[in-house]
């Protein structure tokens, strides 16, 4: 290959420039359109190197014979008009002056206002270890990429499996890491295995403040307050008493919203509840035990107002509503039957001992029923009379206006026959109606067919008017 070049170099372009045919000589063949071949006669870029082998083949070796620290061969690429200077170049570069390997850099030109004065930056690095840096010609990891300043994300740093967040800015060093024991852990601090904040363990139980969580999320400190919610200024935590089994939901700073002790009592507003379900602050309490059934107390300053009651025996399965003194104000049965001052409804859905005050209620059968109005006699008004009466009485015919109704009110009965008069009465005229529409319709069809035929004899004379107006041209040609 070397001895190619030379000859390349030396009395070969003469013979060419002497020559307008396509020359080959010593393998290198030199086109008429300046195109250059070595290893094939037929080149399709300005210089083409083909090698024809089975086997590993070296085709373009270049090569520096000095030897000096942090000397390098690079091939260079000069891009766009004018230019004096490469814009890009891949180099490798002599780390030392020894046997200390080469580091193989990408470089690109900056850029400026004068491209021919921008200098080369290296951009890419890769070391004979296999380290590749961005933004650094020395990586300390597998994949290491840096700010000018040396900070940034490191890939397998210390040799393990971690991604290292540096930031330039002074804070903390956060590591994502597989610890090489089923574990993933999210640490902080200068060494990625110290610092640990958070693990995932491969049974997809997760740890916070601990390396061994044993449950899917296992939370250990020395703080009561374990999970923080904060919304704007205000903020609410869940968490356990320091030193106890006690759990807590704090939507403030107490300590007390809902509390939930060792023995399984919960409290809302008390951090001392004294039975199943305690409410302080707002005075009830919810409880059960084999003699007095199961009760909801309503109380005021600790004093009994008002209790909710739901009896556990055989006699006594109702639902009751009772006073400061217990007696029982309304029961609601098994059966769904309510009792006001009675507890025996009597086979009743409703049972009141006692008066019932309202303006007026009335349930009683209705001979007089509106079905009238279908029948062959009924003399149906038309909408003109009914028009006309609105405007002289301001309401329907036979229903009561509201300055009556106010006054007398109504029976609900003789109401409803009333308004399904009326209904029915819409009934016919909304029949009358469809009617009309019918018969309309069969019109509209008609006389959509005697324009779809006179658009049709339209189309034909037009048809006639084109012909005729053509054979008026042509006699005119």
């Amino acid at each position: 290959m070397k001895k190619q070049f030379l000859i390349l170099s030396c009395g070969l372009c003469t013979v060419l420039f002497l020559n307008a045919q396509d020359q080959t000589i010593n393998g290198a063949t030199f086109k008429q359109d300046g195109k250059v071949g070595i290893g094939t006669t037929s080149p399709d870029r300005n210089l083409e190197v083909s090698e024809n082998s089975n086997t590993d083949a070296t085709v373009l070796r270049l090569t520096n014979m000095g030897w000096a620290s942090h000397m390098s061969t690079s091939l260079e690429f000069r891009t766009g008009l004018l230019k004096t200077v490469p814009t890009s170049k891949i180099s490798s570069i002599m780390n030392g002056s020894g046997n200390a390997g080469d580091r193989l850099g990408f470089f690109l030109q900056t850029n400026g206002a004068n491209p021919n004065n921008n200098p080369l930056i290296e951009r890419f690095s890769i070391l004979p270890n296999g380290n590749v840096g961005i933004g650094t010609t020395t990586p300390a990891s597998q994949f290491d990429v840096r700010t000018s300043d040396g900070k940034g994300v490191w890939i397998n740093r210390d040799n393990q499996s971690a991604v290292t967040f540096s930031p330039n800015n002074g804070n903390s060093v956060f590591h994502l890491s597989h610890g090489h024991d089923n574990k993933f852990y999210i640490s902080q601090g200068g060494s990625v295995g110290g610092g640990k904040l958070m693990t995932f363990v491969n049974t997809g139980n997760v740890g916070i403040g601990t390396t061994s969580p044993t449950g899917q999320l296992h939370i250990s400190g020395t703080s009561a307050h374990k999970i923080r919610l904060t919304r704007g200024t205000g903020s609410s935590q869940i968490g356990m008493s320091n030193n106890t089994n006690n759990i807590f939901f704090d939507a403030g700073n107490d300590g007390s919203d809902l509390y939930i002790n060792s023995n399984g009592n919960v409290g809302i507003g008390t951090t001392t509840p004294a039975t199943i379900f305690d409410v302080s602050g707002r005075g009830m309490t919810l409880n059960r035990d084999s003699e007095y059934g199961q009760f909801i107390d309503l109380k005021r300053n600790n004093t009994l107002k008002w209790q909710i009651h739901a009896g556990i025996s055989s006699n006594n399965d109702e639902l009751s509503f009772r006073n400061s003194l217990q007696s029982s104000l309304m029961t609601i049965q098994q059966s769904g039957d309510v009792g006001i001052g009675t507890t025996d409804t009597q086979g009743f859905k409703l049972g009141v001992n006692g008066k019932i005050a309202a303006t007026e209620v009335k349930v009683a059968t209705y001979a007089n029923w509106s079905d009238f109005v279908f029948g062959n006699t009924y003399n149906l008004p038309s909408l003109k009379e009914v028009e006309d009466y609105i405007k002289n009485n301001g309401h329907l015919e036979n229903i009561p206006d509201a300055e009556t109704v106010k006054k007398d009110g109504f029976f609900l009965a003789e109401m409803d026959a009333k308004l399904l008069q009326k209904i029915e009465e819409l009934t016919l005229y909304t029949i009358e109606q469809e009617k009309e529409i019918d018969a309309q319709d069969q019109k509209i069809e008609s006389q959509n067919d005697r324009i779809e035929n006179l658009e049709k004899e339209n189309q034909v004379l037009k048809l006639l008017l084109e012909r005729v107006q053509k054979l008026e041209e042509r006699i005119k040609s």
